[in-house]
C-alpha cells in the first residue's frame, strides 16, 4: 500500500482532521458551523448548531479544513452510502484537483421526502483519492468492438 501525505490547514476551530482507517478506501468528512449560514441555535442547546436541509434543497457545507493533494493525485467525494440509502443525501460536484488550496465544502442535494438535521461535526460525505492519469485522446474512424457494443441504460440487465 503506498503512504500518502495530505499537508492542511484548520480554518475553524472545530475542524476534524479525517482519519484513513485501513481496510477503508474512503475518508470521511466532517460538517462545521458557519457563521452565515447557520442560523438555528435551539434554545436551551448554545452549542447545538443544526442546518434543517429540506426535501428537494441543495446546499454546501463547510469541512473548515484546506488540504494539500499530492502533485499526481486528485480527490473524489462521494455520497456516505448511509446517508444516500436511508436519507438520500447526495453529493454533487465532487472533485478536488491537486492544483486548489481552498477549503475542502461538500455540496449535498436531499433528493429524500423528508427535511434531514445536520449538526456540526456529523459526517457528510467520503473523499476517496486517485491516481491522475496522463491521457492521450486520439481520433479513430470507428472504435473495436466489445460484448456490449452501443447498448447504453440498463443493458447489462435489469
Amino acid at each position: 500500500m503506498k503512504q500518502l501525505q495530505f499537508k492542511y490547514v484548520k480554518i475553524h476551530p472545530k475542524a476534524i482532521v479525517p482519519k484513513k482507517i485501513n481496510g477503508n478506501l474512503a475518508f470521511d468528512l466532517h460538517v462545521v458551523r458557519d457563521e452565515n449560514f447557520y442560523e438555528h441555535n435551539w434554545p436551551g442547546q448554545p452549542n447545538d448548531y443544526r442546518y434543517r436541509l429540506m426535501a428537494s434543497q441543495r446546499r454546501i457545507f463547510h469541512t473548515g479544513l484546506k488540504m494539500a493533494i499530492p502533485v499526481g493525485y486528485g480527490v473524489i467525494v462521494r455520497d456516505r452510502s448511509g446517508l444516500a440509502v436511508k436519507q438520500g443525501l447526495h453529493v454533487l460536484a465532487g472533485v478536488i484537483d491537486s492544483s486548489y488550496r481552498g477549503e475542502w465544502m461538500i455540496c449535498l442535494l436531499n433528493t429524500g421526502d423528508n427535511t434531514y438535521e445536520i449538526v456540526e461535526g456529523d459526517r457528510i460525505a467520503q473523499a476517496i483519492v486517485v491516481p491522475e492519469y496522463k491521457i492521450d485522446f486520439m481520433e479513430e474512424k470507428d472504435l473495436d468492438d466489445t460484448f456490449r457494443g452501443e447498448s447504453g441504460f440498463g443493458a447489462s440487465g435489469r
